[in-house]
């Protein structure tokens, strides 16, 4: 594997600079993602694992310095629990996502499993067990089919491409 298409998702510091939420950047082979990168807890029970990379110069000295908070970054590293992985809670800066098979990852994808983790934490704080009956490919799958129609109805064209099953 030469370079793969991951999608950096900035803190709040990154996007004020004119940096957007999302961004697709080429992730070369010895990119320590594959070393460092931790695998979304969610995104394993559903049969799509992520390797999520913090990138360094995260954890601000004063805490209420809101540039480095990334609430992306929380939701996507968020546990059948209901729990933030450690060092993703607070101020966890801007992290980089790769799939962990390999294949590309696009703008359309990312928020799609970032709004099924959204779904799943509202479930969560309803009903726990409820919740968890989601954590599965089928889904899952179900999920990203719906929201892909939603947001097609509501004009956002791009999500055309957005090839399902993830």
């Amino acid at each position: 594997m030469s370079s793969v298409t991951g999608i950096t998702i900035n803190c709040n510091h990154e996007r004020r600079n004119g940096g957007g939420i999302f961004r697709p950047v080429q992730i070369e082979s010895h990119h320590p993602i594959y070393q460092q990168g931790v695998v979304a807890p969610i995104s394993a029970l559903v049969g799509l694992p992520l390797l999520v990379y913090r990138h360094k110069g995260g954890k601000g000295t004063d805490e209420r310095d809101m540039a480095l908070e990334n609430e992306i970054a929380a939701r996507l590293m968020t546990g059948r629990d209901g729990r933030i992985v450690s060092d993703f809670g607070e101020q966890p800066g801007s992290i980089t996502i790769v799939r962990k098979d390999g294949k590309p990852l696009t703008r359309q994808a990312i928020e799609t499993i970032w709004m099924f983790h959204d779904y799943f934490l509202e479930h969560f704080s309803e009903d726990k067990r409820d919740a968890d009956r989601l954590l599965n490919r089928r889904d899952f799958n179900h999920f990203c089919e719906d929201y892909k129609e939603d947001r097609l109805l509501h004009g956002h064209a791009s999500f055309a491409r957005l090839e399902l099953p993830l």
